[in-house]
C-alpha cells in the first residue's frame, strides 16, 4: 500500500478521477464547434465594415493584418509554454511558425 492509498484509507475516501463518456464528449465537441462557427462567421462579416470605417484597403487586411494576428497567437502560445517549462513544445511552435 502506498502512502496516498494509506492516507485515503484513513480518511475513508478514494480519489477516483472523473470520467467522460463518449456521448458527453461528442455533444461537447458539437456544441463547442457550433459556438466557434458562429463566432468565426461574426468576425468574418465584421471585417468588411471595419475596413470601411477605418479606411483600410481590403488587400492590406487580407495580406498583412491576418498574418500578423495569426503569428501573434503562435508567439503568445510559445511564451506561455516557455513560462510553463515546456521547451520541446516551444521549439516545435517556433520552428513550425518559421517554416
Amino acid at each position: 500500500m502506498t502512502d496516498n492509498e494509506a492516507s485515503s484509507a484513513r480518511e475513508g475516501t478514494t480519489s477516483n478521477p472523473p470520467t467522460l463518456t463518449a456521448p458527453v464528449i461528442m455533444i461537447s465537441l458539437l456544441l463547442i464547434a457550433t459556438i466557434i462557427g458562429f463566432y468565426a462567421e461574426f468576425l468574418v462579416r465584421s471585417i468588411g465594415s471595419f475596413t470601411v470605417k477605418a479606411h483600410i484597403p481590403d488587400g492590406f487586411v487580407g495580406l498583412i493584418l491576418i498574418f500578423i494576428i495569426r503569428n501573434a497567437t503562435e508567439h503568445m502560445t510559445a511564451v506561455t509554454g516557455a513560462f510553463r517549462g515546456k521547451v520541446d513544445f516551444v521549439i516545435g511552435i517556433t520552428l513550425g511558425s518559421s517554416v
